[in-house]
């Protein structure tokens, strides 16, 4: 099974056959897709796990099922319900290292674009909020909508750091393995010592460049001068 196929399994908690594939690590559209990949799926398991979760609301200390509540557990907006919702909420969150969730005509709407103003004294604005096709022309203050910031640092970069670090580590594992399982041949090169200048320079030119990627292939020949 390849490393590919067990990540996958990982995150989708499934165990099916599925072809092996080869991945050329020097084409950086390639890399990016599988970063990508790996980042969906993790942020698709975050996101499916707190859905599943109730959101109680509480006024006055007492725990009450009102409105907030139906539009949290079940229906936020009417094109949205509360798992879809709250994915977009948590991929939104963890790809831009924030999240703005706006009330409009009693529906919980995740802005796609927006600005903020930051004001140490007063409440903090936002504005050119954009949610689909509609663009909002008046401001939002902090008391108005619910703001959520994942962290001081962006997790995004955060994981491409981390699966930079995995891919170095895949790398020589997969370098090493090569070489326990390659062959290894011995070239006899008779008289090259004793050869002429012109002879010992095509020698010389053998070793150091057409043999170069000896130790990268699995299979390798060594020239052995006499």
């Amino acid at each position: 099974m390849s490393i590919f196929l067990k990540i996958k399994n990982f995150f989708t908690g499934k165990e099916e056959p599925v072809a092996d594939f080869s991945i050329f690590f020097g084409e950086l559209s390639t890399e990016y897709n599988v970063r990508k990949l790996a980042f969906a799926k993790a942020v698709g398991k975050i996101a499916r796990s707190l859905a599943k979760c109730e959101i109680k609301t509480f006024e006055e200390g007492e725990e009450i099922r009102k409105r907030d509540y139906y539009r949290f557990n079940f229906e936020p907006n009417r094109n949205q319900n509360s798992s879809a919702w709250m994915q977009e909420l948590i991929w939104r969150l963890y790809s831009k290292n924030e999240a703005l969730v706006i009330e409009h005509g009693e529906q919980l709407l995740i802005a796609e674009v927006f600005t903020k103003e930051v004001k140490a004294k007063y409440d903090w604005t936002f504005r050119d909020v954009v949610v689909d096709e509609l663009t909002f022309d008046r401001p939002f203050k902090m008391s108005e909508v619910l703001y959520f910031r994942l962290n001081n640092e962006n997790v995004k970069n955060l994981i491409d750091g981390i699966y930079t670090t995995y891919a170095k580590m895949m790398a020589a594992a997969s370098e090493h393995a090569s070489r326990v399982g390659s062959l290894r041949g011995i070239l006899n090169m008779q008289g090259m010592q004793a050869g002429s200048e012109k002879e010992k320079d095509v020698a010389k030119e053998m070793l150091n460049n057409r043999f170069s990627k000896m130790f990268e292939g699995k299979n390798a020949i060594v020239p052995l001068p006499q």
